[in-house]
């Protein structure tokens, strides 16, 4: 009788739990950063004008490295290859050409913003067994780049995304034998 009691209560539990979304895993990547949208970092990049905007600007809009998070340095031959492995002078515009002749003297900033969430939703029952997962993804992305002569910025470039809204849907119909190898040896 005990027996019984334990497997109703365990599957009373399994079945509230199979109705609970809360308990299902929910990630959240931020990159530490003084903007909180798209809209801020893009307002700001837009304050840097080329052949204007001096590394010391940069520093103070938290654009530079060490002042702002996520900025990578980047060298002149990096920056070449930005434009392709294979660029030449028809590929790169002429300001970004004339700085990659100063080779040391031409360096590049690449700023990486963004906030992302994802939250597996559904029943976390065929979540769990690996039948059934579905994952909600929302947040942005933004992404500069900025060319440097000396101290001066001579080249900017952005990209992003300032909404982005996702959904993966996983079915797997073998649950949690869907990925299952035995160690069966093949022969050679």
């Amino acid at each position: 009788m005990r027996v019984v009691n334990l497997m109703v209560c365990a599957l009373l539990t399994i079945g509230l739990l199979g109705c609970s979304k809360t308990l299902l895993p929910r990630e959240q990547n931020t990159k530490k950063m003084i903007w909180k949208s798209y809209d801020e970092v893009d307002a700001a990049y837009n304050q840097v004008i080329p052949n204007k905007t001096t590394v010391a600007d940069l520093i103070n809009m938290h654009m530079a490295p060490k002042t702002g998070s996520n900025v990578s340095v980047i060298n002149y031959v990096q920056i070449r290859t930005m434009f392709g492995a294979q660029a030449n002078d028809k590929d790169i515009p002429a300001v970004v050409e004339n700085c990659l002749l100063l080779f040391d003297q031409c360096t590049g900033y690449v700023l990486h913003a963004g906030d992302q969430q994802s939250q597996r939703t559904g029943n976390v029952i065929l979540d769990i067994t690996n039948f059934h997962r579905q994952t909600e993804t929302t947040g942005w992305e933004f992404e500069a780049f900025f060319i440097m002569q000396k101290d001066l910025v001579v080249y900017k470039l952005s990209s992003g995304n300032p909404e982005d809204q996702s959904t993966k849907d996983q079915r797997n119909p073998l649950g949690p034998f869907q990925n299952f190898s035995p160690g069966i040896p093949t022969p050679y």
